[in-house]
C-alpha cells in the first residue's frame, strides 16, 4: 500500500519541465526550419536536437509512473474520473478550438491535432492501465522491457524515431507502440521505485553522457540516409535510445536530489505548466514570433528566449484571466485543488 505521506516534488516537477520545453522546442523551429541563413545557429541545432531527443520519452515514463501511483492512491473509479475531466474533456474543447484557428475542413479523422497529439495518446492508454493493474513486475521484467526498447530502436529508420507521432485523428499504431512503450517503463519504474533514488550520485554524469551521445547522433546525422536502412541508421537509433535512458537517470537524479521538499515557486510552476503548454501555440504562431525573427537583429539564441519567453508569460496571464477562477480550471486541476468548486464544493473529485 503506498504511503500517503509519499510525494515525488522533484519528478512533478520534471515532467512540468518537459512539458514547457515544448513551448522552447517550438519557439526554436521559427528558426531552425528557416530559409534565411542568418536564421541558423549549431548551438541552437545541438540544443533542439537533445531537447527533441528525451523530452517526450521522458515525460511518457513520467505519466506512467504517476498513473501508476494515481491508481494505487485514489483507485480505478476516481482516477479514471479524474483523467476524463483533466485529459478527455480538455483534449476535446481545445481540439474544436485549434480547428476553428486552422479552419480544417468536417472530416473529423483529418482534423489536425498540433501539440495535442499527446493527450489523444493517453485516453488511450489510461484504460489500458485499469487493466494492466493486476500484472506483477520485478526486476527481471523490467530488463526484459529494456530489451523491447532496443528492438524497437533498430526497427527504426530515422534519427529520434521515438518522437515520430500522427499529425491527425489518423492515429497511426507503430507511433502509438512507441508511445505505450516509454509510458509501462514509468508504469514499472513506479513498481521498483526505490531504484530511482540510486540515481541521484550520478545524475550530472549521466546528463553530461547525453548531450556528449546527442553531438555524436548530429555528427553522424549528416552521414546517413535515413530511407535507406543501413548499419549507420541502426547506430544513431540506438545511440538515440541511450540518450534517453541518460536523459531520464540524469534529469530524475538531478530533481530527486534537489527537490526532495515542497517550494512553493515549483509548485506554482507545475501549476502553470499544463495550461500554458495547451495555450501557448497561438502565440508561438502570432505575429509577434514573425515580427522578432524577421526584423529584430538579435539572433536565434536570444529570439527563441524571447519568443518562448513572451508565449509563456501570454499564456499564464490568460490562464489567470480565464481559467484559474472559472470552470474550466477543473479541465486542468481537477475539482478538488481548482477555486471554483461549485457546484462540487462538498465533494472531494
Amino acid at each position: 500500500m503506498v504511503n500517503q505521506s509519499d510525494r515525488y516534488y522533484g519528478l512533478d516537477a520534471l515532467r512540468a519541465f518537459a512539458m514547457c520545453l515544448g513551448v522552447v522546442l517550438h519557439a526554436m523551429t521559427l528558426y531552425i526550419f528557416s530559409d534565411n541563413p542568418n536564421h541558423h545557429s549549431p548551438l541552437l541545432s545541438f540544443l533542439f536536437l537533445w531537447i527533441l531527443a528525451w523530452r517526450m520519452p521522458v515525460f511518457f515514463i513520467l505519466v506512467g509512473f504517476f498513473a501508476a501511483l494515481a491508481i494505487q492512491k485514489w483507485g480505478h473509479s476516481r482516477f479514471l474520473a479524474d483523467r476524463m475531466l483533466r485529459i478527455g474533456l480538455t483534449f476535446v474543447i481545445f481540439l474544436l478550438m485549434y480547428q476553428e484557428w486552422n479552419a480544417v475542413g468536417m472530416n473529423l479523422l483529418d482534423w489536425e491535432l498540433n501539440h495535442l497529439w499527446f493527450l489523444a495518446y493517453l485516453l488511450l492508454f489510461y484504460p489500458i492501465a485499469i487493466l494492466a493493474r493486476p500484472i506483477p513486475i520485478n526486476k527481471n521484467w523490467l530488463w526484459l522491457w529494456l530489451v523491447v526498447g532496443v528492438l524497437l530502436a533498430i526497427m527504426g529508420k530515422e534519427v529520434v524515431f521515438f518522437n515520430r507521432h500522427s499529425q491527425t485523428l489518423r492515429l497511426d499504431l507503430w507511433n502509438l507502440a512507441y508511445a505505450f512503450y516509454f509510458i509501462f517503463l514509468g508504469w514499472a519504474l513506479y513498481a521498483l521505485r526505490s531504484l530511482m533514488h540510486k540515481l541521484k550520485p550520478w545524475a550530472w554524469s549521466y546528463t553530461i553522457a547525453s548531450l556528449i551521445l546527442t553531438y555524436i547522433i548530429m555528427w553522424l546525422g549528416g552521414k546517413v540516409d535515413y530511407v535507406q536502412f543501413s548499419f549507420v541508421s541502426l547506430l544513431l537509433n540506438s545511440l538515440h535510445l541511450l540518450v534517453i535512458f541518460l536523459a531520464m537517470a540524469g534529469l530524475s537524479g538531478l530533481a530527486l536530489r534537489n527537490l526532495s521538499i515542497f517550494n512553493p515557486v515549483i509548485h506554482k510552476f507545475v501549476e502553470w505548466s499544463y495550461p500554458v503548454y495547451v495555450l501557448h501555440f497561438v502565440f508561438i504562431e502570432s505575429v509577434f514570433g514573425l515580427i522578432v525573427i524577421e526584423t529584430w537583429a538579435i539572433g536565434p539564441i536570444l529570439g527563441t528566449i524571447l519568443v518562448s519567453g513572451k508565449a509563456f508569460v501570454a499564456s499564464v496571464v490568460c490562464y489567470y484571466l480565464f481559467i484559474k477562477f472559472t470552470p474550466f480550471s477543473w479541465l486542468f486541476n481537477g475539482v478538488r485543488k481548482s477555486w471554483w468548486k461549485w457546484p462540487f464544493r462538498n465533494q472531494a473529485v
